[in-house]
């Protein structure tokens, strides 16, 4: 937990915020909005202009890792992307906490041009971070374990991603966990799963004190995790 009580004392100097997004079951539309904008398209595609630098719009979305039965009741990955690429579009989220995102599930919707848009993606406002539960490791490879949708997604499985908008916040240090009593180890309480916490911290470019010397800045620390449905663990 070294990572934890550096930032702790980092955290101690600075005013920050501390958002903890938690997931415990299926959704298929974001769960968390506030601030509703009005600002059009081009304006987004800056950052987020045209709104208070008080402001602060946050989602959350459980995006449901491909089953193999969903392909018969027409909730295949392929199905839902487009759905799920308008959505984080529409709302411009400053902050978004993904659960049972795969990696492929991220690439997919940060690389995916928009329809009638041109050629802008996702991945130019957006950046992320997230490990993936099991092993703590970034990139799928032929050594991660199989799971229940494995025959859907091969090895690869589920991270809980961040994101941010990259116009606005710098980040400074990401933080990765596990819900268990040994935290620093991929692992989890009665579970096969590894329930993991990924977090980052940002520098808030638009909560800046510029009159102060060090341009003392608003800094959060941001975190997704997912709780299992039904486990009273």
């Amino acid at each position: 937990m070294a990572q934890i009580f550096q930032l702790y004392r980092f955290i101690q100097r600075q005013p920050f915020i501390i958002l903890i997004i938690l997931s415990p079951i299926f959704f298929l539309q974001p769960q968390v909005s506030l601030h509703t904008l009005t600002n059009d398209f081009e304006k987004k595609r800056i950052g987020v202009v045209g709104k208070s630098s008080s402001s602060l719009q946050i989602a959350s979305w459980n995006l449901r890792v491909p089953f193999p039965q969903d392909l018969s009741l027409n909730l295949s990955w392929s199905t839902r992307r487009s759905s799920v690429i308008a959505g984080i579009s529409q709302y411009q989220p400053d902050l978004l906490a993904l659960q049972e995102d795969c990696y492929f599930m991220s690439t997919d919707l940060l690389n995916t041009p928009i329809s009638g848009r041109g050629q802008y993606k996702l991945s130019d406002s957006y950046n992320r971070y997230g490990l993936f539960n099991r092993n703590g490791e970034s990139h799928p490879s032929s050594t991660w374990p199989n799971n229940a949708f494995s025959s859907i997604v091969g090895n690869d499985g589920e991270h809980n991603s961040v994101w941010y908008n990259k116009h606005r916040f710098d980040p400074l240090q990401n933080v990765t966990f596990w819900l268990s009593l040994t935290p620093n180890v991929p692992s989890s309480f009665d579970e096969v799963t590894g329930r993991i916490v990924n977090c980052l911290l940002l520098r808030d470019r638009h909560n800046c004190n510029t009159a102060s010397n060090n341009e003392e800045c608003v800094h959060i620390f941001y975190c997704s995790t997912h709780f299992p449905a039904g486990n009273v663990t």
